[in-house]
């Protein structure tokens, strides 16, 4: 076992996922019970963007690409499921974004 840590001044964390080249998805707590979406990668932490006005967010899966799917919070606390990828975050319903995690090659179940 492997303790990932948290991001700086964080009281917990949680990983989700683990694709093969051992990224980990998953969050980090500033306080409970909100949430900040993290990916652990070379034995650092990185957190994931928030939608504009968030307040919270999470990870869920990741692709051997790197790709990550989880969720954000809005400016009006609604919660939207999001794909991080390289570049800007995509906001995405649902249902379209397990549609598009199962479509992306290097998926870790595939």
């Amino acid at each position: 076992m492997t303790d990932l840590g948290t991001l700086p001044g964080n009281v917990a964390s949680y990983a989700f996922a683990i694709n093969a080249l051992g990224q980990v998805a998953g969050q980090s707590a500033p306080t409970l019970p909100r949430s900040l979406a993290v990916v652990w990668q070379n034995r650092q932490i990185i957190q994931l963007a928030l939608l504009p006005g968030g307040a919270d967010s999470w990870a869920r899966g990741i692709n051997d690409l790197g790709d990550v799917v989880g969720g954000s919070t809005t400016t009006n606390g609604a919660e939207r499921g999001v794909l991080w990828q390289a570049g800007p975050l995509r906001d995405r319903d649902a249902v379209r974004l397990a549609h598009e995690l199962a479509a992306l090659p290097g998926r870790a179940d595939s």
